[in-house]
């Protein structure tokens, strides 16, 4: 909504509950949206950073990231500037408050030079909160150009409840190193797990999504970096990622040992894979 203009009659009639209730209306249009997204990987060739038309998983994971610190700094300049709209709101509020107290008095009792001063601040506070809210819309329509845009043929093709990369093309996905993910993602076929395709598991059939190395190394390291635990908080929450791979099957090197703590995945983190195949992943220790 736009800010609204104030006139004399305008503030005689808002009381201080109604004028209380816009800032709240006001602010409640500003708040931050999650942007999270549907990637849609449509190669099984592990590209890296090439710039054509397809998205590979490799991409698309990179992708995510990228659009992740764009939404980060976006909902950090909209919280900044949603600080200052409060801060303008407030004062409105209480500028009304006086308008009010004056403007109830006798004709006679009335301070109009204050009056003046206070209708005046309150009309260019709104001309300041409507420059504030075309900032924010400036820097949803960046992020969302970003989204529609992309990098290296991955964009964003549908919102979601959590990022999302969907893998239209089945078939082996063969990655020519580990791929480290470090943020929440599910990973998922668009293909439906049926009883009939447990034939075809950890093969190229076109009937399943398989992921194998190119050489003697691990798939995915799935670490953020960050510890899980906050030391000097032992009773709060843990602060791991989630990632899910949903109808994905993996194989690893089929060597004496692929790396050490973890032949297929490195997991740091909260992992949880459905309806998947393992085969082929040795770790040695240390």
């Amino acid at each position: 909504h736009d800010a609204l203009p104030i006139s004399t009659q305008e503030t005689l009639s808002m009381p201080v509950s109604q004028s209380r209730l816009l800032a709240c209306i006001l602010l409640s249009t500003l708040s931050a949206a999650s942007w999270a997204d549907v990637v849609i990987v449509d190669t099984v060739a592990d590209e890296n950073k090439v710039d054509n038309s397809l998205c590979s998983l490799r991409e698309a994971v990179v992708y995510i990231k990228a659009k992740n610190a764009q939404v980060d700094s976006t909902n950090i300049n909209i919280a900044l500037i949603n600080q200052k709209i409060s801060v303008l709101l407030q004062t409105n509020a209480e500028n009304e408050n006086e308008i009010y107290a004056i403007t109830t008095k006798p004709e006679a009792q009335q301070d109009k030079a204050r009056l003046k001063v206070l209708q005046d601040e309150v009309t260019a506070n709104n001309t300041t909160i409507k420059n504030f809210k075309a900032d924010i819309q400036t820097l949803e329509d960046n992020l969302q150009k970003f989204r529609d845009t992309g990098i290296d043929g991955c964009k964003t093709h549908d919102g979601a409840g959590s990022d999302t990369i969907t893998l239209n093309t089945p078939g082996a996905y063969i990655l020519s190193s580990p791929i480290t993910i470090d943020s929440s993602l599910n990973i998922k076929s668009s293909l439906t797990f049926t009883e009939d395709s447990t034939d075809t598991l950890l093969n190229t059939s076109s009937e399943r999504t398989l992921f194998k190395p190119s050489g003697v190394f691990r798939l995915f390291i799935i670490d953020d970096g960050k510890a899980n635990y906050d030391a000097d908080a032992p009773t709060a929450p843990d602060r791991r990622i989630n990632v899910t791979f949903t109808n994905i099957d993996f194989q690893g090197c089929n060597q004496n040992a692929c790396a050490t703590d973890g032949g297929i995945f490195y997991n740091a983190e909260t992992l949880t894979i459905i309806q998947s195949v393992i085969s082929g992943g040795i770790a040695s220790a240390n």
